[in-house]
């Protein structure tokens, strides 16, 4: 089979999974199809088959990796709108970095003390522009200081690889001489990030 069947049929299982997979779990319903895309034009992505083209926006791209319980509208859009107003660039890799530290699961805290969707430490707040009393299960707080450490570990390692390992186990243990493409933290994160940068092509 020539590479070019194979790339389109990718195409179609992608562009099937995102309108009946969504159409079934009540993420979307067929009238919300028609309607035009609610986030910025240059962060809206359309895929194109033969004649129909369909708007795929920030929502859809965190319902590929939620688990069933969390893939609704309710729960997954202030998500995406949250990310639509803070994150200006990589906006896979952070929905990827959720799925991986929170599962979507808006309160979580470790038992280190990481918090909400990000799993944001607290001692990030002074360096995120946040007062001690600011709440880092807040969409707002949590998704801008998240992806403010993450984008800080890309300028400081020139690699998104090694950024996301230093993101999950702190860059004091980004030793020489570590494998990052080995770790099963970092591994799930390229993973999910390919996925979605499959649905922006």
């Amino acid at each position: 089979m020539s590479s070019y069947i194979i790339k389109h049929l990718k195409q179609w299982f992608l562009v099937y999974f995102v309108i009946f997979g969504g159409i079934g779990l009540g993420l979307v319903s067929t009238r919300d199809l028609l309607k035009p895309n609610r986030i910025k034009s240059t962060e809206s992505v359309c895929l194109q088959t033969n004649t129909n083209i369909i708007n795929t926006n920030t929502v859809y791209l965190l319902a590929i990796l939620a688990p069933i319980q969390y893939k609704t509208l309710e729960h997954l859009q202030p998500i995406a709108d949250t990310i639509d107003e803070y994150v200006y660039q990589n906006v896979e890799l952070i929905a990827a970095i959720i799925s991986a530290e929170s599962n979507f699961e808006l309160e979580v805290v470790s038992y280190k003390g990481a918090r909400g969707l990000m799993q944001v430490m607290p001692f990030w707040r002074k360096n995120c522009g946040l007062s001690s009393t600011e709440s880092l299960y807040e969409l707002r707080n949590n998704i801008m200081c998240g992806t403010l450490i993450i984008n800080e570990y890309i300028g400081r390692f020139g690699n998104i690889e090694r950024a996301v390992f230093a993101y999950k186990n702190g860059p004091v243990n980004l030793l020489p001489g570590t494998d990052v493409y080995k770790d099963s933290y970092v591994v799930r994160v390229m993973r999910d990030l390919r996925i979605l940068e499959k649905l922006r092509k």
